[in-house]
């Protein structure tokens, strides 16, 4: 039953939003009493975080699925390895969100009003970018202690930025009318950039060493 007020409510965010999402209107979908909806999930804010929580762990399933598709030739540096790895895992990430634009909405959009994430949410909204620091870490310190957060340059930080910021750019409708194919622009930009951040590690040298 949990799994289908889950489900249910994922379909109510299709439809009405983050914002619109209420438990009656779940409860009717699924031919139930709203108070019965209780006994899963203490109100709507518990609701919101577990889809929260969903969402989050969906996406970075989806990335780390497709770290099994990378293809590198035999004898590639670890850093044209690191490149094709978050090439590739960026790339799910927005397959992901093309799939299921609610929900990437739902945590990567406007805020919820009157909603406030808790801790719980943390882990989870860093499982992408613990995928990709795993694979800089192959890069760059192959042999060292793997990087953390405060180890990451301002330009890796903006790069991750700029490739989110271009999926949001694409769902949210920005893109309407510009001629452009955002798929081939995302790789391209994705691309490009994580050439650029590698490169300016091998200029800084590896922090923390």
């Amino acid at each position: 039953m949990e799994e289908t007020i889950l489900v249910t409510a994922e379909h109510r965010l299709a439809q009405d939003g983050a914002t619109g999402l209420g438990l009656r209107s779940i409860a009717r979908d699924i031919g139930m009493a709203p108070s019965a909806i209780y006994r899963y999930f203490d109100g709507i804010d518990a609701l919101l975080t577990t889809l929260i929580i969903r969402a989050y762990r969906d996406q970075a399933a989806e990335v780390r699925s497709g770290l099994e598709e990378v293809s590198v030739p035999a004898g590639a540096s670890a850093t044209e390895r690191a490149v094709e790895e978050i090439v590739t895992m960026l790339a799910a990430a927005r397959r992901w969100a093309v799939a299921n634009p609610h929900r990437y909405a739902l945590i990567y959009g406007s805020p919820v009003p009157g909603y406030t994430a808790p801790a719980d949410t943390i882990a989870p909204a860093s499982g992408v970018g613990e995928l990709i620091i795993d694979s800089l870490s192959r890069a760059l310190r192959p042999e060292g202690p793997r990087l953390k957060l405060a180890d990451l340059t301002e330009e890796t930080i903006g790069f991750w930025a700029q490739s989110y910021g271009m999926i949001s750019f694409e769902l949210f409708g920005h893109f309407v009318g510009s001629g452009v194919d955002p798929e081939a622009l995302f790789l391209r930009l994705v691309r490009e950039g994580v050439v650029r951040v590698l490169a300016g590690y091998g200029r800084a040298g590896v922090p923390g060493d």
